[in-house]
């Protein structure tokens, strides 16, 4: 069964506009088959014994009858059958006469007949109705002779006139109006769930605070207040994170700047060279919690066309020479669109070369390549490192996560940089990705839109 449907375009298989509309069209098929079965058993005078129709029927059989002369004369007969498409025979104990060979036999009459009804007819006597072949038929007694009247009912195409071109075009408009009128419907019905879905996939972008347009109160209509109310408690618990990191880092740099002082009066020496080392570092970690609540994810910015070399060369700006020499360029001049600003593009770039430098073996070079590929530019970090478990690969962009190797005290870092690097990237139009293996070392591919 799945091997069938792969012949449907996914679309077809997995859009939920599909679903609802093929769901509705059957729907409405069936419903159309129940209310025609209905009106046939309603208004086919084949059930009704003593309806008017059946009545006409009899009344329209003397006229008939009375029309052909009794006993039947073929000159006058045989004209006014032909002339009124009706195959006519009629039996009495005596004789068998019709109106010609066509008109079928008693003996075929009633072993080939189907949806044979009796319906008694007031004074006339019985009516026998039902169908040979395609033809309906009706089945009289008139003193003693038992005539059958059978309607040679011919389509457009047996008569010769052709497929009427009036009743297609009625039935392919019709049908069309019915396609589309559906297909809108239920498109308008799913507009919300749209707007929806594209609101999340912001959020998850990291627009936080967004609304989506409720227009009702149904479930559809709930579902959009239930994701308002969380999208914007999400905001103010980020918010509120953020906030209490700037308020932290600024309080850390007080002291920081007394204790900095006080060892400046100490004596020179290897005790007073730790703790100048020890404050240097966490004034770095400092710093970088205060970038991470800085970057401001969720406010709109507007695009800017950068060079890629422009941008290597800025995340490179403040490395040393000896760090800048272990790093190998193989960097391709292209421009690319980026979404905000220039300067956190630098600082995204800068922590993964960094990241890079920092767990690969001393005499071991990182890679830094950039290259077109269809329409992306791409940034490549490649380094010689331990690598990175499966695991760690899952959480690496959370913040404040570190995976084994990076809790070395000999390490810095606190688990921000990749996380503000994610941040910065996507919020910015790109994407990252990060492959790595145990042992193999870590690749980080960065893409951006091509300008």
């Amino acid at each position: 069964m799945k091997a069938h449907l792969n012949f449907f375009p996914r679309a077809f298989r997995l859009g939920l506009l599909w679903k609802l509309f093929t769901v509705f069209l059957l729907a409405g098929l069936a419903g159309a088959l129940v209310i025609g079965a209905y009106f046939r058993w309603v208004f086919n005078p084949a059930y009704h014994s003593n309806s008017p129709a059946v009545q006409n029927l009899n009344q329209y059989a003397d006229y008939l009858l009375k029309d052909m002369g009794e006993p039947p004369i073929p000159e006058k007969a045989k004209p006014l059958a032909q002339k009124l498409s009706l195959g006519i025979r009629i039996s009495d104990s005596k004789s068998d006469w019709a109106t010609d060979d066509g008109v079928p036999s008693w003996i075929d009459i009633e072993s080939k007949s189907h949806f044979r009804h009796h319906a008694t007819a007031s004074d006339r006597g019985p009516v026998l109705v039902g169908r040979y072949q395609r033809f309906p038929f009706a089945i009289f007694e008139r003193n003693g002779r038992k005539v059958f009247i059978m309607a040679r009912v011919r389509t457009p195409m047996e008569d010769g006139s052709g497929f009427p071109i009036e009743a297609g075009v009625f039935l392919l408009v019709g049908l069309l109006l019915v396609f589309f009128g559906l297909f809108w419907s239920v498109r308008r019905m799913l507009r919300p769930l749209v707007v929806l879905n594209d609101a999340v996939h912001q959020a998850g972008q990291g627009q936080l605070g967004i609304r989506v347009p409720v227009t009702g109160q149904d479930e559809i209509g709930r579902l959009g207040n239930s994701f308002n109310e969380m999208s914007l408690n999400l905001k103010r618990t980020l918010e509120s994170r953020d906030q209490l990191l700037r308020d932290v880092s600024h309080e850390l740099r007080t002291p920081l700047t007394r204790i900095r002082l006080a060892t400046e009066l100490l004596k020179s020496g290897s005790e007073r060279d730790s703790i100048q080392e020890d404050l240097r570092e966490l004034d770095t970690l400092i710093g970088r919690v205060l970038d991470y609540s800085k970057f401001d994810a969720s406010k709109a910015q507007s695009p800017v066309i950068v060079q890629s070399d422009d941008a290597v060369r800025e995340a490179l700006k403040s490395f040393s020479a000896t760090e800048k020499a272990k790093v190998q360029l193989k960097v391709t001049s292209v421009s690319f669109t980026f979404q905000g600003e220039v300067f956190w593009l630098a600082r995204a770039l800068r922590n993964v070369i960094e990241n890079a430098l920092k767990f690969s073996p001393e005499d071991r070079a990182v890679e830094l390549e950039v290259f077109s590929e269809g329409g992306q530019v791409v940034f490549r970090i490649v380094d010689q490192g331990e690598g990175i478990s499966a695991e760690d690969q899952k959480k690496i962009f959370d913040p404040f996560f570190r995976s084994e190797p990076s809790r070395s005290k000999k390490i810095d870092g606190i688990g921000l940089g990749l996380s503000l690097t994610k941040r910065v990237i996507e919020t910015g139009g790109g994407k990252i990705q990060i492959q790595s293996e145990k042992g193999q070392g870590t690749q980080v591919r960065i893409d951006f839109p091509k300008a």
